[in-house]
């Protein structure tokens, strides 16, 4: 999917990684391998980066990957 955000010449927003908590570092990996390879992600170079978010599903266990798009809905 391919979506256009207008944000009227405003200077690229480039939010730094967040830290996650090593136990959950290989779940994260792992998730974003899956994602790759099903194609659902890219590798891209951009002035643009949102930072993700690990949450914690309610089992402890499992994660879900969020994104962070406070900042760039910020110019919008």
């Amino acid at each position: 999917m391919v979506c256009g955000v207008d944000v009227r010449g405003a200077r690229p927003v480039a939010q730094r990684l967040r830290k996650t908590t090593p136990r959950y570092l290989e779940k994260v990996a792992d998730s974003i391998k899956a994602t790759l390879a099903a194609q659902i992600i890219r590798f891209l170079k951009s002035p643009w980066a949102s930072s993700v978010v690990v949450i914690i599903k309610n089992n402890g266990v499992d994660i879900r990957l969020c994104i962070d798009y406070r900042a760039v809905n910020g110019l919008t």
